[in-house]
């Protein structure tokens, strides 16, 4: 029984880790699309539009990668 359930978990955090994985990738072709954006927006004078796009990858894209990196860190210093 014991080795069914060790069995299932594993299965189970495989595919959740897969998961996690396939959702770093969207997250990271989502930032590289809102970036090229606002490059495309500032090189036609849409300053506005750019600024929105880069508030919105501050907060969405840059900062949680940003925490992450700081998390990293401070579990490899301990």
């Amino acid at each position: 029984m014991r080795e069914t359930m060790n069995t299932v978990t594993s299965q189970y955090l495989t595919s959740l880790v897969g998961a996690l994985e396939e959702t770093d990738r969207r997250r990271e072709a989502i930032g590289a699309q809102l970036a090229e954006l606002e490059y495309v927006l500032l090189q036609t004078g849409e300053t506005e539009l750019a600024a929105q796009v880069t508030r919105v990858l501050g907060d969405k894209y840059y900062k949680p990668i940003l925490a992450k990196a700081e998390e990293l860190r401070g579990h490899e210093q301990s």
